[in-house]
């Protein structure tokens, strides 16, 4: 039953855990990269930044789609408060254009992917 003590079978399954290690790394870093800088422009306090870089390593270990939708999420929550430097007005239409593009993007996804899948 755990004969096997080896925890990867092949050389593919290691490199492939490797890979997925620095990329849950890279988020990490990341985001505490974005956090720390929304905090010193004063756009968002330290108690959030904290609080977000916390919920992102939580979400980073559990390595599920639920928390990779969340973590997209809370990137793009992010990058629109980081680019409207706070202003409420310009998050609003930040916002919007994003969503815009990704909900176009996703449809060009979706056309090319039944295109090709025969």
């Amino acid at each position: 039953m755990f004969g096997n003590k080896n925890r990867y079978n092949d050389r593919n399954q290691r490199g492939n855990s490797f890979t997925k290690t620095l990329v849950n790394i890279a988020t990490i870093v990341s985001t505490v990269i974005t956090c720390i800088r929304l905090a010193y422009y004063g756009i968002l306090s330290i108690q959030w930044a904290a609080l977000i870089m916390l919920g992102v390593v939580v979400f980073v270990a559990l390595e599920n789609n639920i928390a990779k939708i969340v973590l997209a999420g809370a990137a793009l929550f992010l990058f629109v408060l980081l680019y409207s430097y706070g202003d409420k007005a310009a998050f609003s239409q930040l916002m919007t254009q994003m969503l815009t593009l990704i909900i176009v993007l996703v449809g060009l996804y979706i056309m090319i992917r039944g295109i090709f899948r025969s």
